[in-house]
């Protein structure tokens, strides 16, 4: 949320992926990681993610390459669209479901004993 001018009369809320947050103004700096910490929830991400290297504010601090995706918690991430970005996608914890073969990007998918959803791969 965004105090308004005057202060303490409104608010502006917003939603937005992190992933594109350096492009699209946000307070919070881009970054690549999904952390789902509750092990019975999931979050579906419809929206293609590319590659945002070209985009990421100098000032960023998170030190994400722009290119990479890192699941992490217990939770359940679910890619939906086919993907561009090229960094790989690494699964620290729980599931990462991908319903397409590009959901996962074009890099590689290191420890993907915990990708679901491909056909012929682990969880099909």
């Amino acid at each position: 949320a965004r105090p308004s001018d005057p202060p303490g009369k409104q608010y502006e809320l917003t939603t937005a992926l992190t992933w594109y947050a350096d492009r699209d103004d946000a307070v919070t700096d881009a970054h690549g990681t999904f952390n789902l910490t509750n092990a019975d929830g999931s979050f579906a991400v419809n929206t293609v993610l590319e590659n945002v290297d070209a985009t990421l504010d100098p000032a960023n601090a998170t030190g994400w390459d722009g290119t990479s995706l890192i699941k992490q918690g217990a939770g359940t991430l679910i890619l939906n669209a086919e993907n561009t970005y090229t960094g790989g996608t690494t699964i620290s914890g729980g599931t990462l479901v991908a319903t397409n073969v590009a959901a996962v990007g074009r890099g590689d998918v290191p420890g993907s004993a915990a990708l679901a959803g491909l056909p012929g791969g682990p969880g099909a």
